[in-house]
């Protein structure tokens, strides 16, 4: 992964909610000491780093020994099939919290790493969307076969929920788990000014993606738009008690906006618990104090007024946020309104010119002046590198170049269509940069760095298009025979199966989001037009555990050979999920975490039962992560109760391991 796009995991984690995985490092501290075969303790054998017992956990590769054997556990999927890729189908059924089918509920399906079932902004839509019947069934047909499968279900009068990951091998039906959908939260409350009821408020409910797009760094902004996130929005009004409710709202993260004449308008935020157990019911009362304002002028460095910019007003306290948004006249005068008391952070953007902001201003502040500089800009012309023919249509990242770390992306996804290759970017701030063209059948190209002054245009730039270099091998299992249909692809160096990766996958500047491949029938496969640079490279196929090969050197103009590449049947590992009084614990998320931060995802069953197939070889941290509960609980209990039901276990090739998660409290 790239330096500059790791400085931004934290902001990105904080943005998008990761609390179920960032608390997992949390959950995975002195893990408990598991029981040997003697009857003793793994604190009274051996420890390994971070508290792990190997010899606890030890067996030979025949089979497990019979302190970990229960009763036979079905499998979720169907174990794959040797015919060609034919497509197969998905079927199941959606319950309401009380167990009865749901009829007219729509069920999507949805494709998307296993931790999708955690962070669903990171599931990409099918197309596939059907809805039940009169028993609550519904059914997918000709689905093509993958192993990255998730069903969401949906119904007006309840909560979202999710099933998966979802396996469907060629030509074969697969049963998935009832889908059992949420209590839907119950939101109400108060609105008054002075302690008087305030009638004909309006309130706003929106599910606060929308606030991601404003604070994100630009790029991520057409990643976002790609993981689904459009905001939902629904209105009520207050009573002549001053009274509100909004009942059954799917979403578990909010932001809950009242105004009304004459007075301030406020927001609370209400941030959902990716650990499960969240609260279905909120009281949010408001006390709207009189609105104020600010007014100014935004101007130029020659004291001119700038119309059209947009101006901000932001005040933020632990507790409740205040904001409002004002377009400058012919003037550059503005207004900003429905103001609390208080101090505000204002921000003025503007096309042509640099962001710019002012701070600490006081709610009633008149004649606040704004100044923003012009920014610059840059033209030049994008050419195959070999003939120094122009490209006459291609795409455009301009990436800023940052001291002591990598480029990172300022604007993307910028058309062009030109018969000479020429371009023109404009509003760019000064500084050091870079133009990566994408082009059809050419590898992304970079120019040299170049620099753009304040309200200078730089020409000139040179973008040599070429068509990189290549990689080719085989896919084999380890008795030598080919892996056909294994997913082949190349992706950031040290690359893990985590969420934080999986929101940054795709965002390389170098590997592009097509470089994958499926094997042929003889488990070959070659992908060309790599941007030279060092990779990892990721092979994974249904029955096999994934195999990630870091250090990989793409060079200009070779392929590389990688020669057979062997895969693992890996081991498999499975038991029941229980809650805190010892009763099967359906619909809960089961996590299984390495020393090394990949996370491999599952869903419990009706029966509580779940199971992982094709791990990896290694020792794993597994937890109940989040799970439905009636009644619910807090969030910080709900950490208790996961944190508590970690077991800590050693996967080895061909193993067949089974451990049982309980909720506990202590």
């Amino acid at each position: 992964m790239k330096r500059s796009q790791l400085l931004l995991v934290g902001v990105v984690a904080l943005a998008l909610g990761l609390g179920g995985w960032l608390a997992k490092s949390w959950l995975r501290v002195d893990p408990p000491a598991l029981p040997d075969r003697d009857g003793g303790t793994a604190a009274e054998t051996a420890r390994g780093p971070r508290g792990v017992a190997p010899a606890a956990v030890e067996r030979s590769s025949e089979e497990p020994p019979e302190a970990e054997r229960s009763e036979e556990i079905s499998p979720a999927i169907p174990p794959p099939s040797e015919s060609a890729g034919a497509p197969g189908s998905i079927v199941g059924r959606v319950l309401n919290p009380q167990g009865e089918p749901v009829s007219s509920a729509e069920v999507e399906l949805m494709t998307g790493p296993a931790m999708g079932l955690q962070i669903r902004h990171l599931n990409h839509p099918t197309g596939l969307v059907v809805a039940t019947d009169g028993e609550g069934r519904y059914r997918f047909a000709s689905v093509e076969p993958s192993d990255d499968y998730i069903v969401v279900a949906s119904h007006g009068d309840y909560g979202d929920c999710e099933a998966g990951p979802v396996v469907v091998p060629p030509g074969q039906e697969v049963r998935v788990a009832d889908v059992r959908l949420r209590v839907g939260i119950l939101i109400h409350g108060v609105v008054t000014s002075n302690g008087r009821p305030v009638h004909g408020a309006t309130l706003t409910l929106s599910n606060a993606m929308e606030k991601i797009r404003r604070f994100q760094p630009a790029m991520f902004k057409d990643r976002l738009k790609e993981l689904n996130l459009e905001p939902i929005e629904v209105k009520s009004v207050t009573d002549a008690d001053g009274r509100y409710e909004f009942a059954a709202i799917p979403f578990d993260t909010f932001e809950l906006t009242a105004e009304a004449d004459g007075l301030a308008r406020m927001i609370r935020t209400s941030q959902g618990n990716f650990l499960g157990g969240s609260a279905r019911e909120h009281e949010i009362n408001f006390d709207l104090g009189p609105a104020s304002t600010i007014t100014g002028r935004v101007v130029d460095e020659a004291r001119n007024g700038i119309p059209g910019a947009k101006v901000t007003a932001t005040l933020t306290n632990p507790s409740v946020r205040c904001e409002a948004t004002a377009m400058t006249d012919a003037g550059g005068r503005f207004v900003l309104d429905h103001l609390a008391q208080g101090q505000f952070f204002l921000g003025a953007d503007c096309d042509g010119f640099s962001s710019s902001h002012r701070a600490q201003v006081l709610a009633g502040s008149s004649d606040v002046e704004i100044e923003m500089r012009l920014q610059g800009a840059v033209s030049g012309v994008v050419v195959d590198e070999e003939t120094g023919d122009p490209i006459t249509g291609f795409e455009l990242a301009v990436l800023q170049g940052h001291k002591g770390r990598g480029p990172a992306v300022a604007r993307d996804n910028l058309s062009f269509r030109d018969s000479g290759g020429r371009f023109e970017i404009r509003n760019l701030d000064p500084g050091r940069y870079l133009i990566q063209a994408t082009v059809v059948d050419y590898a992304d190209s970079t120019s040299a760095e170049f620099e753009v002054a304040r309200g200078q245009a730089t020409t000139g730039v040179r973008v040599p298009v070429h068509r990189g270099g290549s990689i080719a091998g085989i896919v084999v299992d380890r008795d030598g025979n080919p892996v056909q249909r294994a997913l082949v692809k190349v992706r950031d160096n040290g690359t893990r199966e985590n969420p934080v990766f999986g929101i940054l996958g795709g965002l390389a500047l170098g590997a592009r989001r097509d470089n994958q491949i499926r094997t042929a029938e003889d488990g070959s496969f070659r992908i060309d037009l790599i941007v030279p640079d060092t990779y990892q490279v990721f092979v994974k196929c249904n029955g096999f555990a994934p195999l990630p090969i870091d250090d990989v050197e793409i060079a200009k103009g070779q392929v590389l050979q990688l020669g057979r590449i062997e895969l693992a049947k890996g081991g498999r590992l499975r038991g029941r999920s229980y809650d805190l009084e010892g009763r099967p614990l359906p619909g809960a998320t089961i996590v299984a975490t390495t020393k090394s931060g990949d996370t491999y995802t599952t869903r419990s069953q009706n029966d509580g039962a779940w199971e992982l197939l094709a791990l990896p070889a290694g020792e794993y941290t597994v937890t109940i992560n989040s799970y439905p509960s009636n009644p619910p609980v807090n969030a910080l209990q709900a950490i208790v109760y996961a944190k508590n039901s970690r077991r800590e276990c050693r996967v080895m090739e061909g193993d067949d391991l089974s451990i049982d998660l309980r909720l506990r409290e202590r």
